[in-house]
């Protein structure tokens, strides 16, 4: 094992995790303040656990998108995919899941992540889908393109939260993370097109130990 990447295996925080029995808690809502903007399209090869390699498909937004998460302003940098989801709900994956990854300034990190539920087409999707890249290293940028990344994150009125870590090496702790239960519906084909870019790049699921899951509900 590569030393750098030794929490992978020794951290006591570490994410995904199955999402059950929350504490639930009144508390503000989420508060995301996303723009459209110009985007880069890259697909990279990224190791999803300590054995395994896969493949995502991340997109580089533009600053000044951010979310104010209890008191802390976090600005959006990039997110990627993972077929199936790798968190769980009671158990139960879900066909995709997305993962927006925002740092605040002094470096700390917020993951938000959205769960991707079949049901009818998705317009917003398919156009992430048609300008995704189909060979692994290959980037697109898409100067002047406004992808509205707010169209991706469906209404909530709660949201899970808790303190995990990165799913990839190095597996990084410290990382505040916020689940939406309220999935982005898209077609069973669209689901079936992802696919066939990616698939099984799902971190196994961790422990949740000593640690404390809230459900947020405002």
């Amino acid at each position: 094992m590569d030393s750098d990447y030794a929490l992978c295996d020794s951290g006591v925080e570490q994410s995904p995790i199955d999402l059950r029995n929350a504490t639930v808690v009144e508390g503000a809502s989420l508060e995301p303040e996303y723009r459209a903007g110009a985007v880069s399209i890259a697909r990279n090869e990224h190791a999803v656990d300590l054995l395994d390699n896969g493949h995502t498909i991340q997109i580089t937004y533009d600053a000044g998108s951010t979310i104010e998460a209890d008191g802390v302003i976090y600005e959006l940098v990039q997110f990627h995919f993972h077929a199936p989801s790798e968190h769980t709900v009671e158990g139960q994956h879900y066909p995709m899941e997305m993962h927006f990854v925002h740092q605040a300034e002094d470096g700390a990190l917020a993951v938000v992540g959205v769960f991707v539920a079949e049901g009818e087409h998705s317009e917003v999707f398919q156009g992430l889908l048609d300008e995704s890249p189909s060979q692994s290293g290959a980037e697109r940028h898409l100067e002047g393109v406004g992808l509205d990344v707010d169209a991706f994150v469906p209404e909530q009125t709660e949201y899970f939260r808790y303190m995990g870590s990165l799913t990839t090496p190095p597996c990084s702790e410290g990382v505040r993370w916020i689940v939406l239960p309220n999935p982005l519906v898209v077609s069973a084909e669209q689901v079936a097109a992802f696919e066939r870019l990616l698939h099984d790049n799902n971190r196994p699921l961790q422990p949740i130990g000593e640690r404390q899951l809230d459900l947020i509900q405002y």
